[in-house]
């Protein structure tokens, strides 16, 4: 990217962050300025990423640690848990970005506004079952593999215990 572009995206970031000041958006069950908002939430996301990343090593490491299976079903509802607040975070900063834009003034505007919010329902749709049957493929190519490596793994431990 050449130095000016540099420059000019830079520029734009600034302008934006200073709009960001005065800016306000729904947050919480009433209106707070975008900053606070999005540090907010952001600060959320993170947390729950933090607990969440925990918890799949503390899964990992069950079987090291001998939990008791209660034990990695009560890791995995909580970790369940995060990653459902953190949708729920996502679903916050998109009604954020509903706030920020500005209200269509003509009847030009207006119509772009309704196509536009048709267009993203269908191509929602469209996203989350194209995302749903290739989530389904690979959950199945997935237990398929975990299931081949085991056996192997399996394998070689009574390789191994045949040499001995």
């Amino acid at each position: 990217m050449c130095v000016h572009c540099i420059y000019l995206e830079h520029r734009n970031v600034m302008s934006t962050s200073s709009v960001g000041s005065t800016a306000s958006v729904g947050f919480q069950g009433g209106a707070s300025g975008l900053e606070p908002a999005l540090d907010h939430t952001c600060r959320d996301l993170i947390n729950h990423m933090n607990h969440v990343q925990l918890a799949l090593r503390n899964l990992a490491a069950a079987p090291e640690q001998d939990l008791e299976y209660q034990e990695e079903l009560d890791i995995c509802g909580r970790m369940d848990d995060n990653l459902r607040e953190m949708c729920w975070l996502f679903d916050d900063l998109r009604g954020y970005q509903c706030d920020l834009l500005s209200e269509p003034s003509t009847a030009e505007e207006k119509s772009q506004l309704k196509v536009w919010k048709v267009q993203r329902k269908e191509l929602e749709k469209k996203l989350q079952a194209e995302h749903a049957a290739q989530a389904k493929e690979d959950r199945a190519a997935s237990k398929l593999a975990l299931k081949l490596e085991k056996s192997r793994i399996a394998a070689e431990g009574d390789v191994e215990m045949k040499a001995s």
